[in-house]
């Protein structure tokens, strides 16, 4: 927990992240979610469901900071969709444990 910790505090150093999100395809299903400080930071799907896209979002960030999926609760608890195109990720606080 204390290394995915750190891996965390030094991926988001000390700043919230904001994905764009941009609908495309029949009915505007599919989706591909950017990193607005991270370009290449990118995910997306082929449903637009909102937990869907936290899901997604939450993944894409462990593997950029190199976190094993098992420690997904840091990161989920602070992802929230405001509005139909961006979605904002506070930067978790994180406890040793």
């Amino acid at each position: 927990m204390v290394a995915a910790n750190q891996k965390l505090t030094n991926f988001f150093g000390d700043q919230e992240l904001t994905f764009s999100i941009e609908r495309f395809g029949v009915d505007g299903q599919e989706w591909i979610a950017r990193c607005n400080q991270a370009p290449g930071l990118t995910t997306g799907g082929v449903m637009y469901d909102e937990k869907m896209i936290q899901d997604q979002i939450k993944d894409a960030i462990l593997t950029a900071a190199g976190v094993d999926g098992e420690y997904d609760s840091i990161v989920s608890r602070n992802i929230s969709l405001v509005s139909n195109i961006t979605a904002s990720v506070s930067r978790p606080e994180l406890k040793v444990a």
